[in-house]
This record gives structure tokens, sequence and C-alpha cells, in this order.
């Protein structure tokens, strides 16, 4: 697991984000999934990694980025390769907000905090509707929590 994996939402709730319509322009963080390995890798991966001009990288360039863009270097520099010889194609991409970017949505009177350390996880309440959600990480459990909020209808209005 790398620091990316460790501060946003797991892969599988980047996906019910992505099907619940989180819009991701602000998004620093993105799951990717490469046409190839790139250096370093045995295998062929998803893979967290961090880039706030992901976005303009992949549409700019259908889908295909180069060493000297932003996404490329992300991807090499946390995988700690040194060597790049083909453009890498991203197949399929998620992004993957941090929970500073999700309560960024959320009523202002959400509290997220850490449980005790023996339980090992995260606590996300909304006093206001009596809904409490636990989970691993605070990313995963506030994105449950926006989640819950957006079924069932009770997101703050966007106001532009």
């Amino acid at each position: 697991m790398n620091n990316s994996e460790q501060i946003t939402v797991s892969l599988e709730v980047a996906k019910r984000l992505k099907e619940a319509g989180w819009e991701d322009e602000e998004t620093q963080f993105w799951w990717v999934f490469p046409e190839k390995k790139w250096s370093g890798d045995e295998d062929q991966k998803w893979q967290c990694v961090y880039d706030g001009a992901c976005n303009n990288a992949m549409d700019n360039n259908a889908g295909y980025t180069r060493p000297n863009e932003p996404l490329t270097y992300s991807l090499i520099q946390i995988e700690g390769g040194n060597e790049y010889s083909n453009d890498i194609k991203i197949l399929e991409k998620y992004a993957a907000p941090t929970a500073e970017e999700i309560l960024r949505e959320l009523p202002s009177s959400i509290q997220v905090y850490r449980t005790r350390a023996r339980e090992n996880g995260w606590t996300c309440a909304y006093a206001v509707q009596g809904i409490l959600l636990k989970g691993k990480s605070g990313a995963d459990v506030t994105a449950n929590m926006w989640l819950h909020l957006k079924a069932n209808n009770l997101l703050p209005p966007i106001i532009i």
C-alpha cells in the first residue's frame, strides 16, 4: 500500500462514488489501470496516484500520457521507477478523493473521528439525522456518508 492509498478512498468505494455521480473536477488522486505494466511492477495492476492535472492530461491526449506530463511523472515517482520507454495508456480511472475533499460536499455538522485504538477504525456521524457510520479509513467512512446522504436526497444544495 502506497501513501496515496492510505489517505484516499479504496478502489471499491471510488467505483461506487462514480456510479452515484461524484463530481471529480477538484480531485487530486486517482485510481488508474494501465494498458500495460510500468517499470518495477511484476504485473499490470490498479494503482492510486497523485496528480491534480490528471484529468487534463487524460482528456487532452486521448488517454495517453508522455514523460513530461504530470500523470506519467507521478506514476513513475510513486512506484520509484526511473525508466520510461513507451507511452502508457490508462484504460480505466476513478477519482480517489480524500476525506477532506468529501467533507467539503457534506453538511457542516458532520463529524469524523478515529475510534478507539483497539477497534482500529473510523466513525462518521451526522447527529441531526441520527446517522452513524463506521469504517476502516477516514476517507471510506466519509465517502459512505456522502453515498448514504445522496441516496436519501439529504445532501445540501450546491451553491454556485
